[in-house]
């Protein structure tokens, strides 16, 4: 029972994740955008996304495509956090499991 619920953990998170790198990538691209033609994703959803345990998509996406990490170093501590706080959560799952 406790591998079940650690292998639905796992799918959710890797959803979550992926999802997360996608809406950075989708602002990436909207940023490139003239100004205004398109609404940009707040940072607040960064944040919501990582709350919601896809810090390492968002952080990952963020740090390759080079988005939001030049003058948003209060963002990135925000995120960055947040993963080591669902890091140790998962680590702590693991170790229950055993």
């Amino acid at each position: 029972m406790k591998e079940q619920i650690f292998i639905i953990s796992l799918c959710y998170l890797a959803a979550i994740n992926l999802i997360a790198a996608a809406v950075v990538l989708y602002d990436k691209h909207i940023s490139r955008r003239k100004r205004g033609s398109v609404r940009r994703v707040p940072e607040r959803t960064f944040v919501r996304f990582s709350i919601l345990g896809g810090g390492i998509g968002t952080l990952l996406c963020m740090l390759l495509i080079h988005h939001k990490t030049k003058a948003h170093d209060g963002l990135l501590l925000k995120i960055g956090i947040l993963t080591l706080l669902w890091t140790a959560l998962l680590c702590g799952g693991i170790y229950m499991i055993r």
